[in-house]
């Protein structure tokens, strides 16, 4: 993301990586045996629906899709029969780039304010993810306290979307204070086994690194099996930082390199990308969200999403809090700049799709005023304004997420053996990707939640976060219960 200039400013703007999670409540969810009956199924990888499908679930996994033959299975304890009719089933989305909250941002972001641990990393909060069908979320910085929720979660024990947790940001001695330090070659080799060794499903790495240490860093995961992503390195040539790391986290890592932000940068960028074999996340959302804050602020925060902003990250873009409305982002200079880069990382989206780069679906969630879940349907709507078919766009926020984090045998599509994070929809999302939020239910990890229990879960964590607005002293519309304008 666009870095403030000051330490203090740096800080305001990690404060924008702040979340509070959400999980849908177990108790509530259906376990055993789901049997969907004569239920439309949108195959990700041909473009397609296959009409009147019977897909049973069991323990957890996909174990029947066949046409529907009419015989109606018996209900009982342990099965949940799903009426599939005018529905469609698919794979439950990948949102490639979020970011969780944890203590030492909470206690920057409030530091007079005394925080107990279930204010910052509460399972009860990634419910806003399961109501919007997001199964699978990559955090791309991870803390310890992250890792034993992931673990929770992958043995069935908190129902929400599956974690893949980064390790913290690695960045030479320039980064943020939020990141670690990694200060030449021989330390990147011992941070990386540290990494690999606490639990970290990858790495990431940042901006500033100079070339000995970030070569250490691709060569030693790589060595252990792990995959990197993150930013290009600004400090690098971009073919060098290319053909290092397996996943660039933001297009907006190369408006940085660009000069001309003309059509024959475009092609050249385009060229490195696919000669590299490389994959991005463009995460066009997050940047727009950084011109709402810097043109429209007052219209970001009157915006319906804000409802379901965790307090962190609402208090983080107030007015008074955000950096988006210093001197600097107000130059007209400045905001002539945003505007290009802007309209050059769409460009540039749709050139790598047309080129082949495997792009991925990711919102950069809680930056910059990003919320979570909601997030990812912006994200989708601004691929598909780009020129992208809706088709590619469900794939891409699917199998080839799935893909890129090398776990496509386990999700992405729905086929026999396979996981079964799944959505159900009540309108076909290839006729309008605006379908993607009409939500009916959604199964994690093989737990069924309908829509009922999805909006008991999702008005049980707006009520918490009701309670935290009042100790940080937020104004906001939350539950329908309206405090005056926030300022």
């Amino acid at each position: 993301m666009i870095r403030h200039s000051s330490r203090q400013s740096r800080v305001v703007a990690a404060t924008f990586y702040i979340c509070a999670i959400v999980c849908g409540s177990a108790a509530a969810a259906e376990r055993g045996s789901v049997y969907f009956e004569h239920i439309g199924i949108v195959d990700v990888l041909r473009g397609t629906v296959l009409p009147n499908r019977d897909v049973v679930v069991t323990n957890g996994k996909i174990v029947s899709v066949t046409p529907s033959h009419g015989d109606r299975p018996e209900s009982g304890s342990g099965r949940t029969l799903i009426d599939g009719r005018g529905k469609y089933l698919m794979p439950g989305f990948i949102d490639m780039h979020v970011h969780l909250n944890y203590r030492r941002l909470a206690e920057a972001s409030v530091p007079l304010r005394p925080l107990a641990d279930a204010e910052i990393l509460a399972p009860d909060d990634l419910s806003i993810y399961l109501s919007n069908g997001v199964t699978t979320v990559q955090v791309m910085h991870g803390e310890p306290e992250m890792l034993p929720l992931r673990d929770q979660i992958a043995r069935g024990e908190t129902v929400g979307p599956r974690l893949v947790v980064g390790s913290p940001r690695l960045d030479g001695p320039e980064g943020d204070p939020f990141v670690r330090v990694v200060a030449n070659a021989a330390e990147a080799v011992t941070v990386v086994d540290e990494m690999k060794s606490t639990g970290y499903d990858f790495i990431k790495v940042y901006s500033e690194l100079d070339q000995s240490t970030y070569d250490a860093i691709i060569a030693r995961s790589h060595q252990l099996g792990l995959r990197v992503d993150g930013h290009l390195p600004r400090s690098l040539p971009l073919e060098h930082g290319l053909h290092g790391q397996d996943h660039i986290a933001h297009m907006e890592e190369y408006a940085y390199f660009g000069k001309k932000f003309d059509a024959d940068e475009i092609a050249e960028f385009t060229r490195l990308t696919r000669q590299a074999g490389i994959g991005v996340t463009p995460n066009l959302i997050v940047f727009k969200n950084v011109l709402r804050s810097v043109f429209a602020l007052d219209d970001f925060l009157a915006s319906d999403d804000m409802r379901y902003a965790d307090p962190f990250v609402l208090d983080s873009c107030l007015p008074k809090n955000n950096g988006y409305l210093s001197a600097h982002f107000q130059e007209p200079k400045t905001r002539e700049r945003l505007a290009k880069y802007f309209e050059f990382m769409k460009q540039l989206t749709l050139s790598f799709h047309n080129a082949g780069v495997p792009l991925s679906v990711g919102t950069d969630a809680r930056a910059a005023c990003t919320v979570p879940g909601v997030s990812f349907h912006e994200e989708m709507d601004e691929l598909v304004g780009v020129g992208i078919s809706t088709a590619d766009v469900l794939r891409m926020a699917t199998l080839d997420a799935a893909k890129a984090m090398r776990m496509d045998t386990q999700i992405g599509t729905i086929d026999v053996g396979k996981t079964a994070d799944l959505v159900v929809l009540d309108a076909n999302p290839l006729e309008n990707i605006a379908n993607t939020r009409r939500v009916l239910g959604v199964m994690a990890h093989g737990v069924w939640l309908s829509k009922a229990t999805l909006d008991a879960n999702l008005r049980r964590t707006l009520s918490n976060y009701k309670q935290l607005d009042q100790r940080l002293h937020l104004e906001i519309c939350r539950l329908g219960v309206c405090r005056p304008p926030l300022r």
